[in-house]
């Protein structure tokens, strides 16, 4: 059974109130931006499927948003990525990741997540981990195979049929997460349209998406990662960057080496 407990904590500065009316304002925010994700864009698009998206509200409906603490986080040991598409045939050719066959693919994701995440660490994955005609049990055996606390973020994969969600496997499962970092990360699969005044949105489904100046998101699926994890002590350090206006840098460039 996943499970999905509400974290507890504090934020350890002065300003604790000022900063947890902050971070609840911006919880609130996110939910309103989630649901935007329903209506078609100015070109007449939606970015996700809709039922995807229907499933995603439903689970942050019912779960609310849960908040990472700093106080109970280890940003140098929390790692992020997205997008993994293991079992999936159409990762090489269709995503034209540089890989010879999709196992060798899947076989080298899966050799980085081990070198660098430790038993003890946690592993927020942005969503879409295989598709959706992998079954729970395969997913199960993927991820009990690879080390690490395991919370996933939904993504439009990661929803079968009649809108379940597939969560077997993972520790937890949410529609999104925030990390009540300085500044504060908010993660969800699909890039946000509209982003939380202060914070940073942290997502995926974009594969081929650079990030621009001045824009208040970080693309951490895989393709721009040089498919490694990216810490959160990292990813809070180039959200600073980017609310500062600063030329974003390649996520590469923050990655640990084993």
């Amino acid at each position: 059974m996943t499970r999905n407990p509400t974290f507890t904590g504090c934020i350890p500065d002065t300003g604790q109130r000022a900063a947890e009316a902050d971070i609840d304002k911006i919880v609130r925010a996110t939910r309103t931006a989630c649901r935007e994700l329903l209506r078609p864009d100015g070109r007449g698009r939606t970015w996700m499927d809709p039922d995807a998206t229907h499933t995603i509200l439903a689970m942050i409906a019912i779960q609310n948003i849960p908040v990472l603490r700093i106080g109970d986080l280890r940003p140098e040991r929390t790692w992020l990525w997205a997008d993994l598409h293991l079992r999936d045939r159409a990762s090489v050719p269709y995503l034209h990741r540089p890989f010879w066959h999709w196992r060798t693919h899947d076989r080298a994701l899966k050799r980085r997540w081990r070198r660098t995440v430790a038993p003890a660490d946690t592993v927020i994955h942005a969503g879409d981990l295989a598709p959706e005609s992998v079954g729970e049990r395969h997913r199960r055996r993927m991820l009990d195979r690879l080390p690490g606390r395991k919370i996933n973020v939904l993504g439009n994969h990661d929803v079968a049929a009649l809108h379940a969600p597939l969560t077997d496997g993972w520790d937890e499962t949410h529609g999104a997460v925030a990390i009540a970092s300085d500044p504060p990360l908010v993660i969800t699969h699909c890039p946000l349209r509209t982003v939380p005044a202060g914070a940073v949105n942290v997502h995926g489904h974009i594969h081929e998406r650079r990030d621009r100046r001045l824009d208040p998101r970080i693309n951490v699926a895989v393709d721009r990662t040089g498919y490694h994890p990216v810490s959160a002590a990292a990813l809070i350090k180039e959200a600073a960057r980017r609310l500062a206006g600063d030329t974003p840098a390649p996520l590469d460039t923050y990655r640990e080496r084993p």
